[in-house]
């Protein structure tokens, strides 16, 4: 592969600056092609079906009255079903209609190879049913793009994105519009074998095609380096994997100890990927641009911890817990920094919990073990990081469970105790809302059980689970969750 769009075709319009036309269809799954072009302008048009998770039109069932478009990170167009839009909502030069079988036409204002936009559809009646597009540019299209609607505060099966290789424990990471999973653990609940494929989900069509196979992995972790490229690091090595050389991963050097039990974090300001214990130090990964050569800056953390908490907010991560006694609960990594900054605030033992970050930078500590095992189901809620850390009690977190999954507001899946000899995975999601006072609420199930999955975020809220395992083992398929209107 030259180069990222390589994984798709390119523009070849006589006008490629022109504003793009979105010609879109509801529930028509279109053949995929080439970028066509406007015969009039020569500008590019890209067909777009808004369909259900399985492929349906979503008007065949509902009370949906109007379609709303948006571009994300720009204006808003909305019509009744069935009707044009107003005169003096269109976008200058283009028209805009949309009849009853649900097909129509719009011009977008944005110049088609310079910029990155996205699409957010949403069904509105009585109840709302809505999508979202990752940012994409118009090369990445090849000519199409799908939108999967969903109501508000529900999860559905992604029916076109099936893994190849159903495994569990794979290193996941986003990619622009892409999510890459490597690794793994494939085969049967009592016969595992470590994978080496490599797999890529599309998700401006959400499907997945297999990319290459690698040397086995086995249980690995990942996180987003850039647009192209993702940290993986599993228990005997820890590489690069690019987008555009698939089958010829990069070797990193590590701290030492750097393995499957390490928690990656993708700092929020784009300035590389923190690769934390288990042990007392930390391996920061960065690179100049997306063709820069990765290095790796180690650091000596204020005490030794396995699996803590971790979040970033800008160029600071924050890491809680993951440790024993008396050593300090919370402490900062600052990218500038050759060790980790303590923070002087008490914090009971709790290991290998999960952090929600708030859209008002609090943050959400769920679930862990304390000192003898026992799963915590008391919370904690950070505020004023990474500066001025003030702790103090959360909401009670009724259900929970080990071998979950967070991303976006969502804690997706995992094993819920029970008083039974053996705990199962369970389809059980909850929702975190961040108000004047945080809540942990229910949500809608996943399409089946699943533990140790890997979740991703695809746009506005929207989580992709990938893989993991219910009672059988691992599992191949890719659920999606729209998250409530009024969620965090």
């Amino acid at each position: 592969m030259g180069n990222r769009d390589d994984m798709h075709n390119a523009v070849f319009c006589t006008n490629p600056f022109r504003d793009a036309r979105v010609r879109a269809l509801l529930g028509l799954g279109l053949a995929f092609g080439s970028v066509a072009c406007d015969e009039g302008t020569g500008g590019p048009v890209v067909q777009v079906a808004v369909v259900t998770p399985s492929l349906e039109d979503p008007t065949e069932t509902g009370d949906a009255r109007e379609l709303r478009v948006q571009q994300i990170e720009a204006s808003e167009i909305r019509a009744p079903l069935g009707s044009e839009l107003p005169p003096e909502a269109r976008t200058a030069g283009s028209g805009f209609s949309i009849d009853v079988s649900g097909s129509f036409d719009v011009s977008w204002p944005f110049r088609a190879l310079a910029n990155r936009v996205g699409l957010e559809v949403a069904l509105q009646g009585d109840s709302v049913r809505w999508g979202a597009t990752p940012l994409f540019s118009l090369s990445e299209t090849e000519g199409f793009v799908r939108v999967f609607v969903a109501a508000s505060g529900s999860c559905a099966r992604l029916a076109p994105a099936n893994l190849d290789v159903a495994r569990a424990h794979a290193g996941v990471a986003a990619l622009g519009s892409f999510v890459v999973v490597v690794g793994g653990e494939e085969g049967s609940v009592d016969d595992r074998t470590p994978s080496g494929a490599v797999e890529v989900i599309d998700m401006l069509r959400g499907t997945i095609r297999r990319l290459s196979d690698i040397q086995p992995v086995g249980k690995a972790r990942a996180a987003a380096l850039d647009e192209v490229r993702a940290v993986v690091v599993a228990d005997d090595r820890a590489f690069v994997f690019d987008l555009r050389r698939g089958d010829q991963p990069a070797a990193l050097s590590l701290h030492d100890g750097a393995g499957a039990d390490s928690v990656l974090v993708a700092q929020a300001d784009g300035g590389g990927v923190w690769i934390v214990g288990p042990g007392d130090l930390a391996s920061r990964v960065h690179a100049d641009s997306s063709d820069g050569e990765p290095s790796v800056t180690e650091v000596r953390l204020a005490a030794a911890r396995r699996r803590p908490a971790a979040v970033s907010i800008g160029s600071a991560t924050i890491l809680v817990g993951g440790v024993e006694g008396d050593e300090p609960g919370i402490e900062v990594l600052d990218v500038d920094a050759r060790s980790g900054r303590p923070v002087a605030v008490r914090l009971e033992t709790r290991r290998e919990a999960l952090a929600i970050l708030g859209p008002d930078s609090r943050v959400l500590v769920v679930g862990g073990v304390d000192g003898v095992g026992e799963l915590r189901t008391d919370t904690v809620v950070l505020s004023g990081c990474p500066d001025a850390c003030v702790v103090e009690p959360g909401p009670e977190w009724t259900r929970a469970r080990v071998g979950a999954a967070a991303q976006g507001a969502l804690l997706i899946g995992g094993v819920e105790p029970s008083a039974a000899a053996e705990s199962q995975p369970v389809p059980i999601v909850d929702e975190v809302h961040f108000g004047d006072r945080i809540e942990v609420r229910s949500f809608g199930a996943l399409a089946g059980p699943r533990a140790d999955a890997a979740a991703f975020l695809v746009a506005r809220g929207i989580v992709g689970v990938v893989g993991g395992e219910d009672a059988s083992g691992p599992r191949s398929d890719t659920d999606i969750c729209v998250p409530s209107a009024d969620g965090a």
